[in-house]
């Protein structure tokens, strides 16, 4: 077994009776209640969201109330006599997580799942760190520093764009903003407002909307743009 699996098994508490590799009709039983579990609730390839726990729950539930193929007795009598054999769970749930290094570009992005995600600061190290649990990353300086926390790529979570570390790194190359790939996001007045070819007047512009996102957001920022621009 191996050592991952074996701090696994230490967490929980459960003992393990070891089959042969290879052998899966000396586990038939196992693997047909895989598959039965597969063909049953799972037809189509399932989607991973945050509630899948609890929708499985529910379908187990109800597939409890019917006789045992083999014993004639309610699936459900079998769980609540099984029940006072288990095991409490520990408190603590185990961390199941990854770590992988990942190397970072000259715009603070960083490839995780095949997402650029633009990561505070990374671009002062050569590369970083993802430590990934199923749904979340942090992304972490060699250092050990939290450059940023997050939902997964492919958990379709709407990510707030770090506006005012985008704007520091435009002041300094100011030239990149049509390039970039935020520009698409800007709000129309905002957008308008730095696309002037002057570079010395765009990086001024970028500066005045860094001191404003200290403290309003960019939404409330184009919505008052004429109140709180100086022109």
């Amino acid at each position: 077994m191996t050592d991952a699996f074996i701090q696994f098994q230490n967490h929980y508490g459960f003992e393990v009776q070891v089959s042969n590799p290879r052998s899966g009709h000396k586990k038939g039983n196992v693997e047909n209640k895989v598959g039965y579990v597969r063909y049953n609730f799972f037809p189509t390839s399932p989607v991973i969201y945050e509630e899948l726990t609890e929708t499985l729950r529910v379908k187990f539930e109800k597939d409890r109330q019917r006789l045992h193929y083999e014993k004639e007795v309610m699936i459900e009598d079998l769980w609540n006599e099984e029940m006072k054999h288990l095991l409490a769970l520990p408190v603590e749930d185990y961390l199941i997580f990854k770590e992988i290094e990942a190397k970072v570009n000259k715009f603070n992005e960083s490839k995780l799942d095949n997402v650029l995600i633009h990561i505070p600061k990374a671009s002062n190290y050569s590369s970083i760190y993802f430590i990934l649990s199923w749904d979340k990353f942090k992304a972490v300086s060699p250092d050990g520093e939290i450059l940023l926390e997050d939902f997964r790529p492919y958990m379709n979570k709407k990510w707030a764009i770090p506006w005012l570390s985008v704007f520091k790194d435009w002041i300094r190359k100011p030239r990149v903003v049509p390039y970039s790939r935020y520009q698409n996001y800007l709000p129309g007045r905002i957008n308008d407002y730095l696309m002037v070819d002057d570079l010395i007047v765009r990086k001024a512009r970028l500066t005045e909307l860094v001191s404003l996102l200290v403290t309003h957001d960019m939404k409330r920022i184009n919505e008052e743009f004429y109140d709180l621009i100086s022109g």
